[in-house]
C-alpha cells in the first residue's frame, strides 16, 4: 500500500481482499497502524514454495494464496469480508490479467513468477484505469522502512490556441494550432488533440497533428495544427473549442479564437437625406474597400441621369468638397434642377482593380426651392462620441464657424444641449447640458472649436480648443442650441437662438427639435455632423444643410474659408472649375498672377484690402499679409 496524501491515514480496521478472476468468494487480511504522507505499507500473503527470497519486514501479514497471472484485489476500509463478483464502495481496487473486474478502460497486465503490477509514479499515479496506472516490472517490495515519496499533484495537458490569419475573410482557410504543455506527475504520453468547428461549419472531433505533414510544420514539437475553412454563420470572433487528452486518462481544453469579417466591399449612403433644387450639394457615400487581397484603384460613381446630370464620380481625396481625404468617404458635388422629382434615387457602383464590385443607392428628398439664411455664426461641425469603445478622438466637440462678412464676438454665448426626447421643460443649467462661451471674436471665415467632455477611451487629443465645457454629448441622437445669450432657454423659439443642429431620432417634439425639413442623420463613434461648403451653406434645413463624415475638428488656427460670393483668390477672374475644384477657379495661375503681382509690388493683388503700405512698398499695401491671405484661400479652395 502507498499512502500519496499529504496527511498520514489511520488503517487500523482495513482490509486487504482477494478474489479469483471471476470469483465471488473473497479472502481478507486485517490492516492496522499509521500510513504516513508518502509511506509505503507491506503486506505479506501465502508462499507458493520455497523459492525466492524473504520479503522485507512486513507491516501486516496474511495466508492468502494469490494467483500469479489472474485475480483482483480490493482494498476496504472496513474488516467486513465483501461479496459478489464486483463489489462497490471501495477505496481502491487492481483487476490484473484476466479479471472479470477493473478499474476504468482495461485491467492490468497478466503477471507471472517474475513480474509485479506495479503503479505509475512510484505509487501517485491514480486515474482509476488499471491498465494505464500499472505497469509490470521486477517486483520490488517497499515497507514502512522505505524512503518515502512525496507526490507532486498531477496535472492534466493544457494548450495555447492560435490562428493564421487571425482574421480571416469568409470561406478563407485559417491554419489554426494549438501549443501543448504534457500533463505532469506523471508526464503525459500519448497526446491527442481535437477540436469542434462545428461554429465555422465544420463539425466536432477534427484532429489536430504534429506530424510535420502540411499544414503542421514541425514533427513532434507540441505544436498541433490542422486547417478548416471560414465557413461561419455570423461575422465577428470565432472560437473553436480543443480538447487535449492523454494516454494517463486527463483532459485538458484550450480554444482557438479568430475573427470572420466580410471582405467583400461594401458601400452605403452616408449624406444628406435631403436637398434644395438649384442649390449645389455634396453627395456622399461610405465605402468599405475589399479585402484578400486589398482593393486597388478603386472607383465609386453615382448615376445622377434621372436629373439629366448623367454618371458622377465620387473622390476621396480632399477635392470637390470630400472634406477628408482618404477617411472612407467618397464624395461630390452635384445640383438638382428646378422640376425634379421629389424622391430622387440615384445609382451608386463600386469597382476595383481586382474586378470586384459592389452597388447600392441613394434616396433623397427633394424639398424644392430654398432660401439661404441670413444667420452668421452657426454649428459648422458636431461629434459626440468621443471617447467611446472605438474613438480615436478623447472629446466630444461642437465647431462654430462664422460664414459672414464681418467679425463677430461671442463673449458671453452659450451653447446648449437636450437629449433626442427632450423638451422645452428640460433645458438645464448643469454644465453637461450648458456651456457659457467666456470670450471670443470669430473673424470672417474662421472655426471656433469647443471641447467637450471626455470619454474613457481614445487616442488621439482634438486640435488646440477656442473654448473648453463640459458637456455629455449623445454619441448618436440629440439637439444643440447656441444662444446669443449666457441666460437658460426656456423656449425653442427663443430669439436668442442663433442655430440649431437636430440629429438622429428626435423624440416627442420633432418639429422643434431640427431646423426645417428634418433632422441631420444619426451619429457615431466614426462619423460626425459636418455642414455643407465648410460651413458655409444654411438654408435652415438640418437634413440639407449637414451630411456625415470622419471627425475632422478645425479651430481658430485652421485655414480661413471665405464665403462672399465669387472668390479674392481668383485673381485671374477665370472662373473655371479646374480639376475637380469647386471653388470659382483657384487654380495654379491664380498663384502665378500673385506671384509677379508680390513681386512688382502691385496694388491688384493687395486682396486683404488694408490699403496701408508696408514699410518701403510703394504699392497700396501688398505686404506679407496679402501673402498669407492668399495662400490660405488657395490651399483651403478660395
Amino acid at each position: 500500500l502507498f499512502n500519496k496524501g499529504a496527511a498520514p491515514v489511520d488503517i487500523t480496521g482495513w482490509s486487504v481482499q482477494y478474489a479469483s478472476t471471476a470469483g465471488t468468494t473473497w479472502q481478507a487480511t486485517a490492516l492496522s497502524g499509521i500510513i504516513p504522507a508518502g509511506g509505503y505499507y507491506l503486506v505479506q500473503q501465502g508462499s507458493g514454495g520455497v523459492n525466492g527470497v524473504a520479503l522485507p519486514t512486513a507491516n501486516a501479514t496474511g495466508t492468502i494464496g494469490m494467483a500469479g497471472a489472474n485475480g483482483k484485489v480490493a482494498l476496504v476500509n472496513v474488516a467486513t469480508v465483501l461479496t459478489g463478483s464486483c463489489p462497490a464502495g471501495l477505496v481502491d481496487f487492481v483487476g490484473y490479467g484476466t479479471a472479470n473486474c477493473f478499474e476504468g478502460a482495461g485491467a492490468t497486465p497478466a503477471l507471472s513468477n517474475s513480474t509485479a503490477a506495479i503503479r505509475q509514479n512510484a505509487g501517485c499515479t491514480d486515474t482509476n484505469v488499471n491498465s494505464a496506472d500499472f505497469f509490470t516490472g521486477t517486483p520490488t517490495p517497499r515497507n514502512s522502512s522505505s524512503p518515502t515519496n512525496t507526490c507532486s499533484s498531477s496535472t492534466p495537458p493544457s494548450g495555447v490556441g492560435a490562428a493564421t490569419p487571425s482574421t480571416a475573410c469568409l470561406a478563407a482557410n485559417v491554419v489554426m494550432t494549438v501549443t501543448v504543455t504534457p500533463g505532469a506527475s506523471p508526464t503525459s504520453t500519448g497526446i491527442t488533440v481535437t477540436g469542434d468547428t462545428t461554429s465555422i461549419g465544420g463539425g466536432p472531433g477534427v484532429a489536430f497533428l504534429d506530424d510535420g505533414i502540411a499544414p503542421d510544420a514541425v514533427a513532434g514539437d507540441s505544436i498541433f495544427t490542422t486547417q478548416a475553412a471560414a465557413n461561419a454563420f455570423f461575422f465577428g470572433n470565432q472560437t473553436v473549442p480543443v480538447t487535449i487528452t492523454d494516454a494517463q486518462a486527463r483532459t485538458g481544453n484550450a480554444s482557438v479564437v479568430f475573427t470572420v469579417v466580410d471582405c467583400n466591399p461594401n458601400i452605403s449612403f452616408t449624406g444628406s437625406a435631403a436637398v434644395c433644387e438649384t442649390y449645389p450639394q455634396l453627395l456622399v457615400v461610405a465605402v468599405t474597400p475589399a479585402q484578400g487581397p486589398a482593393s486597388t484603384g478603386i472607383v465609386v460613381t453615382a448615376d445622377l441621369s434621372s436629373i439629366g446630370a448623367g454618371t458622377l464620380t465620387l473622390v476621396d481625396n480632399g477635392t470637390n468638397g470630400d472634406p477628408v481625404a482618404n477617411d472612407g468617404f467618397y464624395g461630390a458635388m452635384y445640383t438638382v434642377p428646378s422640376g425634379s422629382s421629389a424622391n430622387l434615387v440615384f445609382p451608386i457602383n463600386f469597382s476595383d482593380a481586382q474586378s470586384r464590385t459592389a452597388s447600392g443607392s441613394a434616396s433623397i428628398t427633394n424639398i424644392g426651392a430654398c432660401t439661404d439664411a441670413t444667420s452668421t455664426v452657426v454649428i459648422s461641425q458636431l461629434y459626440g462620441a468621443g471617447g467611446n469603445t472605438g474613438a480615436t478622438l478623447t472629446h466630444d466637440y461642437v465647431e462654430l464657424f462664422n460664414r459672414g462678412s464681418t467679425p463677430v464676438d461671442i463673449s458671453g454665448w452659450s451653447l446648449q444641449r437636450l437629449s433626442a426626447n427632450g423638451t422645452e421643460l428640460t433645458f438645464s443649467s448643469a454644465p453637461t447640458n450648458f456651456h457659457q462661451i467666456t470670450s471670443g471674436v470669430i473673424q470672417p471665415g474662421q472655426y471656433f472649436l469647443v471641447q467637450q467632455a471626455p470619454g474613457a477611451g481614445g487616442t488621439q487629443a482634438l486640435p488646440t480648443p477656442d473654448a473648453t465645457g463640459a458637456m455629455t454629448m449623445s454619441a448618436s441622437d440629440g439637439m444643440m442650441f447656441l444662444s446669443n445669450s449666457g441666460t437658460l432657454l426656456t423656449s425653442f423659439t427663443d430669439p436668442a437662438i442663433m442655430d440649431r443642429l437636430g440629429h438622429g431620432a428626435n423624440g416627442v417634439n420633432p418639429l422643434a427639435s431640427f431646423e426645417g425639413h428634418g433632422a441631420a442623420r444619426s451619429l457615431g463613434v466614426t462619423v460626425a455632423a459636418f455642414r455643407h461648403k465648410g460651413g458655409c451653406q444654411d438654408t435652415n434645413n438640418n437634413d440639407v444643410d449637414f451630411y456625415r463624415a470622419t471627425p475632422a475638428p478645425r479651430n481658430s488656427a485652421s485655414p480661413l474659408n471665405d464665403c462672399t460670393p465669387g472668390c479674392p483668390a481668383d485673381l485671374d477672374n477665370d472662373g473655371v472649375f479646374p480639376g475637380g475644384t469647386i471653388d470659382g477657379g483657384v487654380d495654379i495661375n491664380d498663384l502665378l498672377y500673385f506671384l509677379a503681382g508680390f513681386e512688382a509690388g502691385s496694388p491688384a493683388v493687395d486682396i486683404d484690402n488694408d490699403g496701408d503700405p508696408a514699410v518701403g512698398t510703394p504699392d497700396g499695401g501688398t505686404d506679407i499679409n496679402d501673402l498669407l491671405f492668399f495662400l490660405a484661400r488657395f490651399e483651403g479652395g478660395c
